[in-house]
């Protein structure tokens, strides 16, 4: 949560009125509904089965280790979620991702471009705008991410519509248990994109395609180089499974009670850390990289719909 307060400080700092043209309120309400559609669009058509085969993967992993059996590969989780539970249950959590679109979208696009604004009449490089931008909108996020992420989170490993997720999170945790992981949704939607943002702007020279499909490649690169933070998501996925029932997590086959040798030692959540180092120490390193097939996808996804169209709409040179 200190870095969604970093994000709202460094907009309002810069929120100046020599900077007033640059965040006009036609501009800021226009951004706010264009973030909107464009995260619950992009979600829609495959930013949310990527979470879901990303969330699959890292439970599985998580469910063998405390078991310890060889967990499935991410091609195995996503075909064995297919087969047991049908393909719609890759859209699992959909109203939650849908509610957390409309507002971490708009907030996304409103705040990055705001400090976007302010800061291109500095003289800061674009590239440093960029990833500062990206920093500042993607933190303030986190309040209304932190919930909505952890209500996909339950509804992937135990199913079940929005009100109930919802009940039943209140009922385990009250408001602090919805708000689990929060520091590490922070710190992955504060890097998530100041590097998908700061990673497109740096790739784009280099790619000498002219106009729309140069801006769509340079973002496909921005966002593969911005799953260097995996280790975030990792974390903010294991803070929030630990509010799960571990008896379910630990029946992720098919309801099949879990067998083998059971690992004599389980990672303890507490603060983001201590998390990252407790799987370090339990999993290896690898085991901070879970799931990074399905994150490079949702990353490019998402990075294209999120950074890139924007940009093609304000109109970009041919």
């Amino acid at each position: 949560m200190k870095i969604f307060s970093w994000g709202i400080f460094v907009v309002s700092f810069l929120h100046q009125p020599a900077s007033l043209a640059a965040v006009a309120p036609t501009s800021l309400i226009s951004n706010l509904a264009r973030g909107s559609a464009l995260k619950m669009v992009g979600d829609l058509t495959g930013g949310l089965p990527f979470e879901v085969w990303k969330s699959t993967v890292l439970l599985e992993v998580r469910r063998a280790h405390a078991s310890g059996e060889k967990p499935l590969s991410s091609l195995g989780c996503l075909s064995r979620l297919v087969k047991t539970r049908g393909a719609a249950a890759l859209w699992s959590g959909c109203s939650a991702r849908m509610l957390e679109g409309a507002l971490s979208g708009g907030v996304l696009l409103a705040g990055s471009q705001a400090i976007r604004g302010c800061l291109s009449h500095t003289s800061m490089s674009p590239l440093l705008v960029a990833f500062a931008a990206g920093a500042g909108g993607g933190a303030c996020q986190a309040v209304v991410m932190a919930p909505c992420s952890m209500m996909v989170t339950s509804a992937t490993s135990e199913g079940g519509s929005l009100p109930e997720v919802a009940r039943r999170m209140w009922k385990r945790g009250g408001l602090r248990g919805i708000y689990t992981g929060s520091g590490a949704v922070a710190m992955r939607q504060a890097t998530n994109w100041a590097s998908r943002q700061g990673f497109t702007e740096f790739a784009r020279p280099f790619i000498k395609v002219p106009g729309a499909p140069g801006e769509v490649l340079a973002g496909l690169v921005g966002g593969l180089l911005a799953t260097w933070n995996t280790p975030f998501e990792v974390a903010r996925i294991e803070m929030q499974a630990s509010l799960l029932p571990t008896t379910r997590l630990q029946s992720a086959k098919n309801g099949e009670p879990a067998r083998g040798k059971a690992s004599q030692t389980q990672v303890n959540p507490t603060t983001l850390f201590g998390t990252l180092s407790s799987i370090r120490k339990e999993r290896g390193f690898g085991g901070l990289y879970a799931g990074l097939g399905p994150r490079i996808g949702q990353g490019c996804y998402m990075t294209v719909f999120m950074v890139v169209v924007p940009k093609l709409m304000d109109g970009v040179p041919k």
